[in-house]
Parts: C-alpha cells; structure tokens; sequence
C-alpha cells in the first residue's frame, strides 16, 4: 500500500483501525509468487495471515490499477466492491481462515485474469502483504491426427500461450520435410494451430513425429509410414469403387485396441482419415 491509496482502497481500509492504517505505509516487500493456472479450471492463489482474531482480507488485481478481487472481514465475505469480472469465480477457505489460510480460490480461469494479485491480510496479531502473478495456459489436449493418401495434418487447439508446432522423423531423414503450417486465434485469445507434412516415398520405415509446445508445456503424437498405407490399402481394399474409396461415416472404430476414435470419409482417389485420441 502506499500512503495515498486509489478510491476503492480507500474506501475499503475504512474497516481498518488507526494504527493499521499508518502500519499500511511499512509494508516490507517480499518476493512475488508466480502462479501458473489452467485455462477453464479452478487455481488457487495463495496468501497467509498473521494468527489472531478479527482477520482482514482485501484481495486486488493490481495489473490494470487496484480493482477488487474478493474482501473479507466482520467474518464473512463483503463482496459489494468486486468488480464484474470476478463475480461468481471467487472464494477464501473460510474453515481455515482462522489457521491462518487467506488464499484465493479462483474458478473458471480466463486469459483475462493473467497479471499481478495484491493480497492484504491483518489480525490482531498483525499485518501482511503479498503478490502473486498468475500465468494462464490451455492444457495441451492429445492431439487430433489427421491423414489422407500420404499427407499427415497435425492439429490441436483450445491451447495458450501461442504454441510452436514442429515435425521430426526416426530415424532422421536427409530429405527435407514438405511442411505447410497455419496458426489461428480465437476471440477467446485461445490458439489453434495445424500442419501438414507430404510424405516422403523414399523410405517406408520412417516413424514422424509432430511436437505441440507452448513455453510451459508440450505433448507429441506418432505414426508410422507403414501404419499409413496400412489402413489405406484396408479400406481401399473394403470399399474402391471406381477408383474412390468409398466409408461413409464409419464411426467409433477401435485401431489396434488403443481407443483411437476413427472417422473416415468419402474423397476422390484418396483415403481420408482422422482421428480423435
């Protein structure tokens, strides 16, 4: 806190005694705990408070001025200055308020709640002050594979911060690789990224790999070139009228008992196949 605090703050350290108030200006900083919450889920932000009776919470968000998260005292939630963004997504563990616990429970992380927190905490045993900044990143999900003829797609999506996608092969190849990549963001600021890779008809046996990865986190899928015209030649062989390969809507099937979802569709002079891990 500072000696002149914006409005809100103001307003809100009415609750504090006279001596509190002045205490507010000799603060010592302590160093900032990063947080790192998944997109969509709950993330608790922690902050802890001194041992003694009558607690005093102010939670703020503190990356856009000082905006109120959540406020606690007079023992019960005091939630008329939250500002709209957090309403309805927030909570103390009050069953353990009283063992010092003045953490946050933050629900249903947007991208928007990425920044620096503020935590204020006083008893009658003294004060606290603490920040925490919380990183926000989409889980990674298992990615959807697509292949038709000898062209793989690798693609996933719901993901932040804005990922990388990169191909490899085992063993490594001396051709290089015919990649064509696109990345899209969505009004959500998620990412959804997808690449292609033709593949090479020099040597059978390579095993390609495509690598999603963000700064914190990455997830990687295989096949192999066999594997490919494997399933090609199967379906070629059920369903080649013509020259096209012909499996309307054949869903759910199970591949090499490994709960691979497989959907196939029809296109000309081409088995087209994707599949949902």
């Amino acid at each position: 806190c500072c000696c002149s605090p914006p409005p809100c703050q103001q307003e809100l350290l009415q609750h504090c005694t006279a001596s509190e108030k002045v205490f507010l200006m000799h603060v010592f900083p302590v160093a900032d705990t990063e947080v790192i919450c998944v997109l969509s889920e709950s993330c608790m932000l922690p902050c802890w408070l001194s041992y003694g009776s009558d607690p005093l919470i102010h939670w703020f968000y503190v990356s856009d001025g000082e905006s109120v998260v959540h406020s606690y005292y007079k023992d019960q939630d005091q939630l008329q200055h939250q500002v709209e963004n957090f309403k309805n997504r927030t909570s103390l563990f009050q069953d353990q308020i009283s063992r010092g616990n003045a953490s946050l429970l933050l629900r249903r992380v947007k991208v928007q709640d990425e920044g620096k927190y503020k935590c204020y905490s006083s008893t009658t045993g003294g004060f606290e002050q603490s920040f925490v900044n919380l990183k926000a990143e989409g889980r990674i999900a298992l990615l959807d594979r697509f292949y038709f003829l000898l062209v793989i797609i690798c693609s996933s999506g719901g993901i932040y911060p804005k990922p990388e996608l990169t191909w490899s092969t085992e063993p490594p190849s001396n051709t290089a690789l015919n990649i064509t990549s696109s990345i899209q963001q969505t009004e959500e600021k998620l990412y959804s990224i997808s690449s292609s890779l033709m593949v090479s008809d020099d040597d059978p046996y390579l095993t390609y790999s495509c690598t999603v990865s963000t700064q914190r986190s990455r997830k990687t899928v295989t096949i192999s070139k066999e594997v490919i015209l494997g399933l090609i030649s199967t379906i070629a062989a059920a369903g080649l009228i013509g020259g096209v390969v012909t499996c309307v809507l054949c869903k759910n099937e199970k591949y090499k008992g490994k709960n691979k979802n497989l959907i196939l569709f029809p296109l000309n002079f081409t088995a087209y196949m994707f599949f949902f891990l």
